[in-house]
């Protein structure tokens, strides 16, 4: 490569950017979008679960507070953990999910209460198979006395109850 052209070349380089970016937008006049500040679309809530329902039951918790766990992304198995750490602990739940909230590893957690981690996962899974057991049998339950069709979508979710009569 000859010296001539490296510099040929890296203005090119320089300046290729800015003319791209001068192409964004030409004639597109304003929108409603300009100068404003973004609009954040509100989270739907999923809808009520069986699942934590029983759950609360289970641990004698509010339903509203693991619906609000369970809304803000906290999964099941990670409730039980966190539902017998709050038990074997004598602490609250919330402050659980703060000290989660955080970054703390619920390992930790149990660690720092001196608990048995391996047993509360042992315990979670067993806790875990009765209430989606359970889950099972009342959804069956309740598609049966109303005359519906179940539809399982996969080995993991809640079964999707759905009328025959609207189900082609």
């Amino acid at each position: 490569m000859k010296r001539a052209s490296i510099p040929f070349i890296l203005s090119f380089l320089l300046l290729l950017p800015l003319s791209a970016g001068a192409e964004v937008g030409a004639g597109m006049g304003l929108s409603p979008w300009d100068g404003g500040p973004a609009q954040k679309k509100e989270k739907q809530p999923r809808p009520p679960d069986a699942f934590i329902k029983l759950l609360a039951e289970r641990f004698g918790q509010k339903q509203d507070d693991l619906a609000l766990f369970w809304n803000h992304g906290y999964g099941r198995n990670e409730l039980i953990k966190m539902l017998l750490i709050s038990r074997q602990a004598n602490k609250d739940i919330k402050e659980l999910v703060r000290k989660r909230d955080k970054g703390t590893r619920l390992s930790r957690m149990a660690e720092e209460y001196r608990l048995d981690y391996a047993a509360i996962l042992n315990e979670t899974k067993t806790i875990r198979k009765e209430l989606d057991y359970q889950v099972l049998v009342s959804t069956t339950a309740a598609a049966v006395s109303a005359g519906t069709a179940i539809k399982y979508t996969s080995s993991i979710s809640t079964p999707t109850v759905t009328n025959k009569e609207n189900d082609h």
